[in-house]
């Protein structure tokens, strides 16, 4: 009967023990993630006030349409070059 009470005590310090690694890796991997969503909202706030800054001075240099075009354009083709160094 005492080997049987021991076993169960090793077996709930051992799920204690399993728990608590579980918990720690829960909540690394939640900080991960708020920290990198975070880093992308920034990073997309970032971009769109850059390209908001050469749509400013590009509209003094050319006309609108045209601006908006070169803008689309070199938009267009770092989202491809992106893309194509996503693939591997």
């Amino acid at each position: 009967m005492k080997g049987l009470a021991e076993l169960v005590v090793s077996l709930c310090d051992l799920c204690e023990a399993e728990g608590r690694l579980l918990q720690e890796g829960v909540l690394r991997t939640v900080r991960r993630t708020v920290t990198l969503t975070l880093g992308l909202l920034f990073g997309a706030a970032a971009l769109a006030l850059l390209l908001a800054a050469l749509y400013a001075l590009l509209t003094s240099f050319m006309p609108v349409p045209a601006a908006l075009a070169v803008l689309g354009l070199a938009s267009a083709v770092v989202a491809a070059c992106l893309l194509v160094s996503a693939r591997g």
